[in-house]
C-alpha cells in the first residue's frame, strides 16, 4: 500500500535513499555528499525527455531535459539560435567556431592559430545570428609559416603575419633590425637619419645689406656675424620627399666666437617658402636661442632652435633659411664676432 507524506522528508547524517531491483538482492541510489554549506533542492521537469536526452541545469536547480553532446552545423551562414558550445563550419571561408562567452556575451568565436580582434557585422554578437567575432593572444604567440605547415618559432622574434590573397595562405614578413613592434605600433630603433640638409658658409646667399662676411679660420671657412649690428645669412634647400614636419623643423648652428671666452649670443631663424614672389621677403616667424659662447673661443658651441612655424612648407618645396645674430639685443652680451661653421636642418618630431 502506498504511503503518503504531506511533509518534507528529511534524511539525516547522510543517509542513503536507497531503490531495490525486482527481488530485492540489490539497489540503486542517492545521498548527500558529506558537506553541504547551502541547503539545495533540485526542482525535476514536468515531463519525460526524448530518446537520447540527458538532465541538466539551468545553475539554479532547475532540471531539464536537454540532447547530449555538441551540435554541429556545416553551412555558409552563422546557425540561428545557438546554445552554448555549438560548432559551426563556415562552408565558404572554410573557418571553424564555437558558441562560447567572449568575456562580454554568447557568441561565434573563431578557432584558428592567429584570431585576432575584430569587428563583429552588422548584428554584433548578441544579435539574432550571433555573428562571429575573434579573440586575441599573446603578442609572444607569433608563429612561422614553414613548407605549408604552421609551427611555434623564436617567441622573441618580431613578424608580421598576415594572410596573403594571392596565393591564398598565411604568411609573414619578418621585421629588420631597426624596428621594433610593441603592441600595434611600428618603431624605429635606430640607423636611419633625422638629418634634412647641411649648409655651409659657402652655401650663403646673402641678403643685400646687413650680412655676414664670409672668413677663414685655421683653413675653415667661417661667416661673421657683428658684435654690435644685426647680420643675416640666407641659406636656400629643398624638403626632401617623406619629411616629417608635423612638429617643425630644428635648426642646429655650430659656431664659435672669434675672441671672446664668455658672454652669450642670441641667434634667430626663420623660414620661407619659395612658392610666392621672390621679389620681397617673406619670412615666417621668428625663432630663438640664446647660448653661452665656450670658454675656449676656438671650441664650437652648438645652439638648437625648434622652428614651429615654416611658412607651411610641404615635401618638395623649396625654402630659404635666414639666420641672424640678434647683435642689437641687450641680453646678447658676448663681444666679438659671432663665427658660424654649418647650419643643420633636421626633423623635430
Amino acid at each position: 500500500m502506498a504511503r503518503q507524506f504531506l511533509t518534507d522528508i528529511e534524511l539525516e547524517a547522510q543517509r542513503e535513499l536507497r531503490f531495490k531491483d525486482a527481488d530485492s538482492s540489490a539497489y540503486v541510489g542517492f545521498k548527500s555528499s558529506a558537506s553541504v554549506s547551502t541547503n539545495l533542492v533540485w526542482t525535476l521537469p514536468a515531463t519525460d525527455g526524448t530518446s537520447g536526452q540527458a538532465l541538466t541545469t539551468n545553475g539554479s536547480a532547475v532540471l531539464s531535459w536537454a540532447t547530449g553532446g555538441t551540435t554541429f552545423t556545416y553551412s555558409s551562414s552563422a546557425p540561428g539560435s545557438p546554445s552554448a558550445g555549438n560548432e559551426w563550419l563556415d562552408s565558404t571561408s572554410g573557418i571553424l567556431y564555437t558558441y562560447v562567452n567572449d568575456g562580454n556575451s554568447l557568441a561565434w568565436v573563431e578557432l584558428g592559430p592567429f584570431p585576432t580582434i575584430g569587428a563583429t557585422g552588422p548584428t554584433g554578437p548578441t544579435g539574432p545570428a550571433g555573428d562571429p567575432v575573434t579573440v586575441g593572444i599573446s603578442a609572444t604567440d607569433i608563429l612561422s609559416i614553414t613548407a605549408g605547415e604552421i609551427t611555434a618559432d623564436d617567441a622573441a622574434a618580431d613578424k608580421l603575419v598576415f594572410w596573403d590573397e594571392s596565393a591564398d595562405k598565411l604568411t609573414y614578413l619578418t621585421v629588420g633590425s631597426n624596428l621594433t613592434i610593441t603592441d600595434t605600433t611600428i618603431a624605429a630603433t635606430g640607423g636611419g637619419t633625422k638629418t634634412y640638409t647641411v649648409f655651409t658658409p659657402d652655401d650663403n646667399q646673402p641678403p643685400a645689406a646687413n650680412f655676414a662676411t664670409l672668413d677663414t679660420r685655421n683653413s675653415i671657412l667661417v661667416l661673421d656675424f657683428d658684435a654690435a649690428t644685426d647680420e643675416s645669412a640666407i641659406f636656400v634647400g629643398v624638403i626632401p620627399e617623406a619629411a616629417s614636419l608635423g612638429s617643425g623643423l630644428k635648426i642646429r648652428l655650430h659656431w664659435m666666437a672669434t675672441t671672446a671666452t664668455s658672454g652669450d649670443c642670441i641667434w634667430d631663424v626663420s623660414l620661407e617658402r619659395m612658392t610666392t614672389d621672390l621679389d620681397s621677403d617673406s619670412f615666417d616667424t621668428i625663432a630663438s636661442a640664446t647660448t653661452a659662447t665656450s670658454g675656449t673661443s676656438g671650441i664650437p658651441t652648438v645652439t638648437e632652435i625648434t622652428l614651429t612655424t615654416i611658412d607651411s612648407v610641404t615635401a618638395g618645396d623649396g625654402y630659404r633659411l635666414k639666420v641672424t645674430r640678434d647683435a642689437n639685443n641687450a641680453s646678447d652680451t658676448m663681444t666679438g664676432d659671432a663665427e658660424l661653421v654649418v647650419v643643420e636642418v633636421r626633423s623635430a618630431a
